[in-house]
């Protein structure tokens, strides 16, 4: 739909979705660098969406079409992490240089954090003072959706 409303007009889906959010009463900044991404945002207002195009992009909803959709990954996990823990939870991506990657918090004992990963990725969980309190490591053999509770486990590590 998005490339069709684009190619009629001769614009970028990116230009269509601008000027689309702009006419519901969303305010758009649009921030670039590059001069030529600023001077395709300020065209946003050069064309006019019909009432029944804007109407038709309301009513998507967020997700590609079937055709669109990539087959999963067999190495793809679902991942399910409860907060056990006593306070606040952060959860750390590890990358390939252990360095730690903030992926979300779980604010209080209790709190879910859902994520997708694969086999084999590694997981750190801190405290609100840095400090580690548990790890986890992604395997596939647990099967493709998993639940795993994070507990204080800092005096093991």
């Amino acid at each position: 739909l998005l490339e069709a409303i684009a190619n009629k007009y001769d614009v970028s889906i990116p230009q269509v979705l601008i000027q689309w959010a702009t006419r519901r009463g969303v305010m758009v900044l649009p921030a670039s660098r590059n001069p030529s991404h600023q001077s395709s945002n300020l065209k946003s207002y050069h064309f006019t969406l019909t009432e029944e195009e804007l109407a038709s992009i309301d009513a998507l909803d967020g997700k590609p079409p079937q055709q669109l959709l990539k087959e999963r990954d067999t190495n793809e996990v679902d991942i399910q992490f409860t907060n056990r823990a006593d306070g606040p939870v952060d959860v750390f991506w590890v990358d390939h240089n252990e360095d730690h990657v903030h992926v979300g918090s779980m604010p209080k004992p209790g709190e879910t954090l859902s994520i997708t990963s694969y086999h084999g990725h590694s997981f750190v969980f801190k405290k609100s003072d840095a400090s580690l309190l548990n790890r986890h490591r992604v395997d596939k053999s647990y099967g493709s959706k998993q639940n795993h509770e994070i507990e204080d486990r800092s005096e093991e590590l």
